[in-house]
């Protein structure tokens, strides 16, 4: 009888030696979204100005600079030439994972101390190339025009 019982504790230990190990060759899980659209992006950034007499359009190269600042919140900095007396902003943007890609985005009326880029900040990663949209305003002398900030740039 002993033999019978150890001879099955063996058969046991084996059989769970072989089945306990996987293959972890896998690929890599992602981490969160923030993580995986970190990174500076260069770039063109293209500026439309809304003037009296008429659309005048830009164009200036420049980087967006994504870092990870919690799960699913990124600091966003850019940075263009001086056009509106301004060469770089900053501000906090929720980002999310999409079957479409990245989004990340800042929605704000009355925290403009947190979003400078004004009411509505909004972007995307789709294979490494963002781009990022804000409408903002630019003074020309004492007058203030609507212009509209468009980034397109890949990751090196």
């Amino acid at each position: 009888m002993k033999k019978i019982l150890y001879n099955a504790l063996l058969m046991l230990s084996v059989v769970a030696f072989y089945t306990s190990c996987g293959d972890d060759d896998g690929a890599p899980v992602s981490s969160t979204p923030a993580a995986d659209i970190a990174g500076t992006y260069s770039g063109t950034w293209t500026v439309t100005v809304d003037t009296p007499d008429g659309q005048t359009t830009e164009t200036h190269d420049g980087t967006v600079d994504l870092k990870e600042v919690s799960q699913y919140v990124l600091g966003l900095t850019s940075s263009i030439p001086d056009i509106s007396g301004e060469e770089s902003k900053s501000a906090p943007v929720n980002a999310v994972s999409t079957t479409n890609g990245y989004f990340f985005s800042c929605t704000s009326d009355k925290y403009d101390s947190v979003n400078p880029y004004g009411k509505t900040v909004s972007g995307r990663v789709l294979n490494g190339i963002v781009t990022f949209v804000y409408t903002g305003e630019i003074k020309v002398g004492r007058k203030k025009y609507g212009a509209t900030y468009s980034f397109e740039g890949t990751r090196p």
